[in-house]
């Protein structure tokens, strides 16, 4: 795939993403989440191998029957880097809920209910 299609797939990945039309899953990564199409899976990862090096996104596609069929390092000075981060971003962002969580805690905010709950105490 060259890189004019690999910057498609970003831009488009990442409409979805904003859209709320694209279900992101946790992968094995840390800092990684996957998305299972009919025709195949898309991974996406950040991550440095050091602390000395700027972060790379890695963009990897695997097809119906799993295997890795393309695998991206997208460094941090290297075109279409922004846009790879962006979606990152806006997948985490998704996939962990941030818009609504803070949506109920501003909610919960203008409320006239009691905030928090105790802690248990300790069973020593």
């Amino acid at each position: 795939m060259n890189n004019e299609k690999l910057y498609s797939l970003i831009i488009k990945l990442n409409i979805k993403t904003e859209a709320k039309q694209a279900i992101w899953q946790k992968s094995s990564g840390a800092e990684e989440f996957k998305i299972l199409l009919k025709t195949g899976t898309i991974a996406i990862q950040k991550y440095r191998i050091s602390n000395f090096q700027p972060p790379s996104i890695s963009i990897t596609i695997y097809n119906s029957e799993g295997d890795l069929i393309e695998d991206y390092v997208i460094e941090e000075v290297a075109e279409g880097y922004n846009e790879a981060d962006e979606l990152f971003t806006n997948i985490k962002r998704a996939y962990y809920k941030v818009e609504e969580t803070v949506d109920d805690i501003l909610s919960q905010l203008d409320s006239d209910e009691i905030l928090g709950e105790e802690e248990d105490e300790l069973p020593f």
